[in-house]
């Protein structure tokens, strides 16, 4: 008995039963060949589905535990205050505002629209509270959940476990997968890819029989991946290609000896063209959404700031440059600046001549090595949107651009050394070691690329490390120290990042906010007023210049400024804060309330607000003012929020029990207070203004030993 063909072997499990049999003679129908318990291989063996499952899980274990270094990163100073840390829409969790609020149009972060991905953040918070490391947790099953997908999807239209294993892990070790993993910023990544597996999968159910119910839950997934992140525009054409290998739904026959993996009524390119037609229409619509959206936010770079010369330069070089990254995964960077005036005609000629020789071979080869064909116009037509023709940001490329882009990558080399493998058989097992091995390297580099996502200053430090003239890496890595108090050290970052690049306003801003935070007031209002010159946020600008004048003592003309912040961004929690201040200051007590009420409804954990709210009620001088529950509800909560460590805060505490008649309480509280104020004092001897706090503390522990309220004015208190 000679051995049995694919035909054989559809045939005998079409005949399993007398629906299958029906189903086989029907011309609208496809055949999966499979059987009752699992798939049939291209050698006749049958997978167990329960095999496939715990292949499946496995893939996901071992993807979690190469990510697990993120699980105890911290929020980035780079784009993730945006997005998560700083966003009080996903601050407050999810709720049905919210979640109109998400949809809304009007609702864009960093020049994108994506309701969804906005929703998965919520949705952490309401589970998790603001946990950096929920969010990564989130990403990371993502991520393992879309390898676990791809490999099923792979071994469903191929038939072949091992490439299809070997691609899914590649995709899911490999550490290009670490920013768009590591990074919370870049949720809308890994969500998307999610539902870009789910919408293969759900095609490979419309292939198999289609009607317009299935084709509709292909449409659903990549709508829902396009509000995740517009990067699956071109999903459609990746749909074509996958009809055209390994599906083979082109013409009757396929396009080579091997069998299909799915039997299928045949069509041609403009039938199947056609039938793609509102998915393209989907994305277009989905395209149009993202460019307005980005311009309104004027994240698209001008023809001025970056020619069109330098934009097409760049677009096919970065396509090689990314096959360079792939091949050989160092000096991995968050950031790669694009330089206009480093770009020459003759290397873009080159590297154009050099793809569109590549896009020749592999359609010359394509009968007999489709997947080459398949891999190839794969990996090109999902960089498409990111190669830079419409410049968004600064940057000339970034990893997580190869997320889905490299599994054409994948597929081209996997099954390529898989087909060679087979004819050279003595070499089979040796590639499956040295495979194994690759495998292996690529884990642990992932392993170490993700522990650089730890925290702002240890990823950056390594991106100037790694990048030359990258003044958007010394920019962040200056902010990193800021936020730790390093002032010294954010500055020198923000100078070498004005050095490279004199026009980025973002570091002069940073600069001028160092400048103030070192008390070199002067400094900083020019560098500010700089930056603001330089098109920086106008907002951002008026409130730091009217936070400068604030610690100048100059309130007067503070207000006006801090007036400015408002108008220009009337939901800004510091700019309304920082007014009540000012208006304080000038005895403006009705101004002063009535702002840091609308600054405690737009974040009502604001500790600033509550506290300094909580103050004019607890001690203002005019009775007018005063609310002796209301100034103790909020002082117990700002407490609560700080854990009571900010000196602030406690005397503000002290001020309202002492208002309640509760003297022993606000007695202990002043004493802890004192404490911390004395070792401070210790540590910096010279600081005159913790001096003055520590004699105000002094001052009011003995009114409250004598069972006296405290009263003051804003504009008496030395903070």
């Amino acid at each position: 008995m000679g051995p049995r063909t694919h035909g054989d072997l559809v045939n005998a499990h079409a005949s399993d039963s007398p629906t299958a049999r029906r189903a086989a003679t029907d011309e609208h129908d496809a055949v999966v060949p499979s059987s009752a318990t699992g798939i049939v291989l291209e050698n006749g063996t049958i997978v167990s589905h329960g095999r496939m499952a715990l292949v499946a899980l496995g893939l996901m274990a071992t993807t979690i535990a190469v990510f697990a270094p993120a699980f105890n990163a911290e929020f980035i100073l780079f784009d993730d205050p945006d997005y998560v840390a700083n966003n009080m829409l996903v601050r407050g969790g999810l709720t049905w505002q919210g979640i109109r609020t998400a949809f809304s149009p009007h609702t864009i972060l960093a020049g994108n629209w994506h309701p969804l991905t906005l929703i998965s953040h919520m949705l952490d918070v309401q589970c998790f509270g603001m946990s950096p490391r929920a969010h990564h947790a989130t990403s990371v099953v993502m991520h393992a959940s879309s390898a676990a997908l791809l490999w099923l999807f792979l071994v469903f239209v191929t038939r072949a476990v091992w490439p299809s294993f070997v691609v899914a892990a590649l995709f899911a070790w490999h550490p290009l997968r670490a920013e768009s993993v590591a990074w919370i910023a870049e949720r809308k990544d890994v969500l998307s890819t999610l539902l870009a597996m789910l919408t293969l999968l759900a095609y490979l159910y419309y292939v198999g029989r289609p009607s317009w119910r299935r084709y509709a839950l292909v449409g659903l997934l990549l709508g829902s991946g396009l509000l995740a992140k517009p990067m699956l525009v071109t999903i459609p054409l990746i749909l074509l290609l996958i009809d055209f290998w390994p599906l083979r739904r082109f013409g009757p026959r396929g396009h080579s000896d091997q069998p299909p993996s799915i039997a299928y009524q045949s069509a041609g390119l403009w039938k199947l063209t056609f039938e793609k037609l509102p998915l393209l229409l989907l994305c277009l619509a989905s395209g149009v959404m993202t460019l307005v959206a980005q311009r309104s936010q004027g994240a698209v770079a001008s023809l001025e700031r970056i020619p069109f010369t330098v934009r097409w330069i760049n677009a096919f070089e970065v396509y090689w440059l990314y096959i360079g990254k792939t091949l050989w995964p160092v000096r991995l960077a968050p950031i790669y600046p694009l330089h206009g005036g480093h770009y020459a005609v003759e290397h873009g000629l080159l590297s154009f001549a050099a793809l569109a020789a590549a896009c020749l071979g592999v359609v010359v080869a394509r009968r007999t090595w489709p997947h080459l064909m398949v891999g190839w116009f794969w990996y090109l037509i999902m960089l498409v949107p990111v190669v830079g023709f419409v410049q968004v940001g600064s940057a000339r490329m970034a990893d997580r651009y190869t997320y889905l882009p490299s599994i054409g990558l994948y597929i081209l080399v996997v099954w390529s050394a898989e087909r060679w493998s087979m004819r050279q058989r003595l070499w089979r097992l040796p590639l499956r070691g040295l495979t194994v091995g690759v495998l292996a390297v690529l884990a642990a580099l992932t392993w170490r690329q993700v522990g650089l996502w730890h925290d702002t200053v240890t990823l950056f430090t390594h991106a100037v490390q790694v990048t030359e003239k990258n003044y958007s890496a010394y920019n962040t890595l200056g902010t990193g120290y800021l936020t730790r108090g390093e002032l010294e050290k954010a500055l020198e970052q923000f100078e070498r990042s004005i050095e490279l690049l004199p026009e980025n306003a973002s570091s002069h801003y940073n600069r001028g906010v160092t400048l103030s935070a070192l008390r070199r007031y002067d400094e900083a209002l020019a560098e500010l007023r700089r930056a603001k010159s330089l098109g920086h946020r106008p907002a951002m600008c008026e409130l730091a210049i009217g936070m400068t004048l604030l610690q100048m003592d100059r309130p007067d003309e503070a207000i006006k400024h801090l007036a400015e912040a408002v108008r220009d961004d009337p939901e800004s929690y510091e700019a309304l804060a920082a007014l009540a201040q000012a208006a304080a200051r000038l005895d403006r007590i009705g101004q002063a309330v009535e702002n840091y009420r609308r600054a405690l409804a737009l974040r009502p954990d604001g500790v600033s607000a509550m506290a300094s709210l909580a103050r004019i009620f607890a001690m203002y001088p005019d009775a007018r003012w005063r609310d002796r529950r209301e100034a103790l509800r909020l002082a117990e909560a700002a407490a609560g929020r700080t854990g009571r460590t900010s000196l602030y805060v406690l005397d503000t505490l002290a001020a309202a029990y002492a208002e309640n008649g509760k003297f022993r309480q606000a007695e202990a509280i002043l004493q802890i207070a004192l404490d911390r104020a004395r070792t401070r004092l210790r540590q910096t001897p010279d600081d005159a203004t913790l001096a003055r706090r520590f004699e105000t503390l002094t001052r009011h522990l003995a009114q409250v030993r004598r069972e006296q309220p405290l009263r003051e004015k804003p504009s008496e208190a030395p903070w």
